[in-house]
């Protein structure tokens, strides 16, 4: 009877042990604020920072999240910050994470959300801010971190100073090596596979064949970047005096863009305002955006959204 009842006993104690398990993902750590996510399959739970929405006069509000963990740190930013909702990742609103052993190498994410579910209203006028996350990142070796089931309770503060700012050189395409990239021909949404430089031509999309070329000579360097479809439609930028990464204005003496329609001379539009930004080049490949406004008998093209990533070649004179 004695073991009968222990068995019981033990019975019970199992099935009350496995009934009250909870998945370890969602298990608040101590205290009454936290942010945490499983990064790469891991839990991770990160020391508060701040959670400030920044409201400059004249300016909209930006959220930002600052944590921490070791020497890791997570930046989470939304622009245009109105509340409880639904943030997609994109280069406004934008996620990085940064090791202070190596501050330089920046993952920054391509794809993701941030959602806003509660918002309350604590003792002596605080707010606690809530929500979950989820977005994948990649640093330029093109290295990823998944952050997956996140999810925080902060002390919400607001402040009038401007908001920090996007650490990525080129927050139209917040990685260059990210697999949505427009100008990468293995990105499924990409309507030309061959291409590697995109823009908008009046707000719509133009996919081209690009390539750069640059010419050394004794009296100074000039790069060409150059990309066509089969429409055909035809875009040229030429940097004057190119010396590496940096902006070129596309007017002037400092360079020129042309868009040009078919093959004839007489449908070709100079530019007549804009600029380039060559954000990475090496030996072998140049990279970069660019914008600019051309004109040919009163009528204006505007070229905008501008992204390259193409071969390059060098000529020496």
């Amino acid at each position: 009877m004695k073991n009968i009842f222990l068995k019981a006993s033990l019975f019970c104690l199992i099935l009350f042990t496995f009934s009250c398990k909870t998945d370890t993902s969602y298990l608040e750590p101590t205290g009454a604020y936290f942010l945490k996510a499983k990064v790469d399959g891991i839990l991770k739970e990160y020391q508060i920072d701040s959670a400030t929405v920044f409201a400059p006069t004249g300016s909209t509000q930006t959220l930002s999240i600052q944590v921490k963990n070791g020497t890791t740190k997570l930046v989470i930013n939304l622009s245009n910050y109105t509340g409880k909702g639904e943030y997609n990742l994109t280069s406004l609103n934008f996620a990085t994470l940064t090791d202070g052993q190596n501050p330089t190498n920046i993952f920054q994410a391509y794809e993701g959300r941030i959602i806003i579910t509660d918002l309350t209203e604590k003792d002596k006028g605080k707010t606690a801010i809530g929500g979950s996350f989820e977005f994948k990142a990649m640093d330029d070796n093109g290295t990823e971190k998944v952050f997956e089931e996140g999810s925080f309770s902060l002390d919400l503060k607001t402040s009038s100073k401007n908001p920090p700012s996007n650490p990525n050189p080129n927050p139209n395409n917040p990685n260059p090596t990210d697999p949505t990239d427009p100008t990468d021909p293995t990105n499924p949404t990409n309507p030309n596979p061959n291409a590697n430089m995109t823009a908008k031509l009046n707000g719509t999309l133009l996919s081209l064949d690009g390539s750069g070329t640059l010419m050394t000579t004794p009296m100074g360097n000039m790069m060409t970047i150059s990309g066509d479809n089969d429409d055909p439609k035809i875009l040229n930028i030429s940097i004057i005096n190119y010396n590496g990464n940096g902006t070129y204005a596309l007017s002037g003496t400092t360079g020129n863009a042309t868009y040009q329609e078919g093959y004839s001379i007489d449908a070709i539009f100079n530019s007549t305002s804009g600029s380039v930004v060559i954000t990475s080049s090496s030996s072998t490949n140049i990279r970069g955006t660019f914008s600019f406004t051309a004109t040919k008998n009163g009528v204006t093209k505007t070229i905008s959204e501008g992204n390259f990533n193409v071969s390059l070649s060098t000529i020496t004179m």
